[in-house]
């Protein structure tokens, strides 16, 4: 199944999508956009991307907690590559589930590790996540050790350059805080379904470089 057939079976009526930046996943439905930052700050960020078509933020709102958007107020959600940037996913996942409606969808894109920028990163066990949800105040303490894993794995910095780096980087850094693999996302997705009783996988397939799964809302 590709993403147009996907969006046309699960984004019909009213949906919001989550950061959806340049590539806004397509659907029949009206979609209200979110994202932490207007269109022009976006482009501001990224000038290489001008010449894109960086869609017009509608609702400037943290990801991760969907401030200000009312509870069950839309027929789906969509987010493409936005998970891996939360700091606590597992509380992302709640709050976009709280912006829809009982029956309704979570479209969800999640890059693969195995084959991005992360491949030399070890995989986010779901005990490392669980914590964080259960234990939100961890989040905090744990950010450095994100960013320092990321500067070192990825960037390929020595330790002492990343920990520099890492007490440097502003409140809104921007990077893949945690990564998976379609087994480790798979089990994730399956245990905190488990945990909370609130949704359902009813679709999951890699699609090339990405994993692309649909929760229902229960």
């Amino acid at each position: 199944m590709t993403r147009i057939e996907l969006g046309k079976k699960y984004g019909n009526g009213l949906g919001i999508e989550v950061g959806a930046f340049h590539n806004p996943w397509p659907v029949p439905g009206k979609v209200t956009y979110a994202d932490k930052k207007t269109r022009a700050e976006l482009f501001a960020q990224f000038p290489e991307c001008q010449h894109k078509p960086i869609v017009e933020t509608d609702i400037i709102t943290s990801a991760e907690t969907l401030e200000g958007v009312d509870t069950e107020s839309f027929d789906f959600l969509c987010s493409s590559h936005v998970l891996e940037h939360m700091e606590n996913p597992l509380s992302a996942i709640e709050n976009w589930l709280r912006v829809v409606k009982p029956g309704g969808h979570l479209m969800i894109a999640v890059p693969d590790k195995r084959f991005t920028f992360d491949r030399g990163r070890r995989v986010t066990s779901y005990e490392h996540l669980l914590g964080e949800y259960l234990y939100p105040g961890t989040v905090a303490d744990n950010r450095i050790f994100h960013l320092i894993e990321y500067f070192v794995r990825v960037d390929k910095n020595d330790i002492e350059v990343a920990l520099k780096r890492a007490r440097e980087m502003p409140k809104d850094a921007d990077i893949h805080f945690h990564c998976w693999d379609e087994q480790v996302l798979n089990e994730m997705f399956e245990k905190f379904s488990e945990l909370v009783k609130t949704f359902k996988i009813v679709e999951w397939f890699l699609n090339g470089q990405e994993v692309i799964l649909v929760l229902e809302k229960l």
